[in-house]
């Protein structure tokens, strides 16, 4: 039998070396061999088969899905929480976690790649539910879309097993995740509703938070803001990185609902959570929605972070784009800054100038302006035609 080195059995599959590796390490590459550190990888091996036996999903011993995002810690000890973690296999989730919360977007795909196939399912729908967003965020819309794939099929395997009522709830979850908050389509919401209870408190909060969502993209602002209210009263802040995203959706339905004084103080509070461990990346994928909260509340008083959190935004909003292959209009209302889209999505839900003004910090004069650069980016003339032109 011929080998090769790992470095180049991952340059032949086209996947990183660290996956290579961890394949070798769980028996999942026949024959690779371990010399010292070294791993010597079979000439003719081939990436492990997709997918999992039903039987196997049933007999394999189960880890805590998003172990990080599961597991309550302070504000500002989130690498030290995951570092603490015993088991290796959860700390290299966790650590894929804290890599994509904080925009290390890169890393986050080299250290999900390995669990891809896992044996065991909570392993491997954390680690491609961060793989697709990712992916996302570095504008790879394939590997999303494969990946997107995936899950639905691990999410269908994991519901075909006998009665196990934890691993569906979980399945449900991520199901959900992947496709209403990526406004995709396969997933169900009511029946996220039913398995709330069988998740642990950090999943409940994600739960609330995808299920708040569904609320917001109906317009129904009202609902979404009682849901995340309610389990921020009951998730209180002690598992931060759920609790974050139920700031985000409470932001924008306060927006949406003209509470501009609650949603700033909602905003400072999210920040508040999300610095002290620079989890930047959730928030540049809502910059958008935040209708001009990061600008008033970041940009004069915190210049560097704002500038981290544009750079997260921008790029996210591409890949959004190159995701749904969205049409030559939407990429012209990708072409305002920050700022414009911020007030031509207020102009656009019937502020009158005064109201921006006073919401922006900025004069009258300076919003005209603004909506002038506007229509012409757009190149449109009226209020009306920016009602047709996009959707905000």
């Amino acid at each position: 039998m011929e080998f090769e080195s790992a470095a180049k059995a991952a340059e032949r599959l086209g996947v990183t070396v660290r996956a290579v590796q961890k394949w070798a390490k769980d028996g999942r590459l026949p024959g690779a061999k371990q010399l010292g550190r070294s791993w010597m990888i079979p000439a003719d091996a081939q990436i492990p088969a997709s997918g999992t036996a039903i039987r196997e999903i049933q007999s394999i011993r189960r880890h805590t899905p998003l172990p990080l995002l599961s597991t309550s810690f302070v504000p500002g000890h989130a690498l030290e929480t995951a570092m603490a973690m015993e088991d290796e296999d959860e700390r290299a989730i966790a650590l894929t976690e804290y890599y994509y919360f904080t925009g290390q977007v890169e890393p986050a795909v080299h250290t999900a790649e390995p669990y891809l196939e896992h044996s065991d399912p909570n392993l491997a729908m954390s680690a491609e539910l961060l793989y697709i967003f990712a992916n996302l965020s570095m504008g790879q819309s394939e590997l999303v879309r494969a990946g997107i794939t995936r899950i639905r099929g691990r999410v269908t395997a994991a519901l075909a097993t006998d009665e196990d009522s934890t691993l569906h709830a979980n399945a449900i979850l991520f199901g959900a995740m992947a496709s209403i908050v990526l406004h995709t389509t396969g997933s169900d919401a009511e029946s996220l509703k039913a398995v709330l209870p069988l998740l642990p408190p950090g999943l409940q909060l994600l739960g609330c938070y995808i299920l708040s969502c569904v609320a917001y993209l109906r317009k129904e602002y009202d609902y979404s803001r009682a849901i995340a209210e309610l389990a921020l009263a009951f998730g209180r802040d002690t598992y931060p990185l759920a609790t974050n995203y139920l700031r985000m959706i409470l932001c924008m339905d306060l927006m949406c609902l003209r509470k501009t004084a609650e949603a700033r103080e909602c905003f400072n509070k999210l920040w508040s959570m999300a610095f002290p461990d620079g989890v930047i990346e959730p928030i540049g994928a809502h910059h958008l929605l935040l209708q001009g909260l990061p600008e008033i509340c970041l940009k004069r008083q915190q210049p560097e972070q704002y500038k981290r959190l544009t750079v997260s935004s921008n790029r996210y909003s591409v890949a959004w784009q190159k995701l749904h292959q969205q049409s030559d209009e939407r990429s012209a209302v990708n072409s305002l800054s920050l700022i414009e889209y911020a007030i031509a999505a207020l102009y656009n839900r019937d502020w009158a100038v005064k109201e921006i003004a006073l919401h922006m910090e900025m004069s009258e004069r300076m919003i005209k302006h603004h909506i002038s650069m506007i229509y012409e980016k757009l190149g449109i003339s009226s209020r009306e035609e920016l009602r047709r032109k996009a959707r905000f």
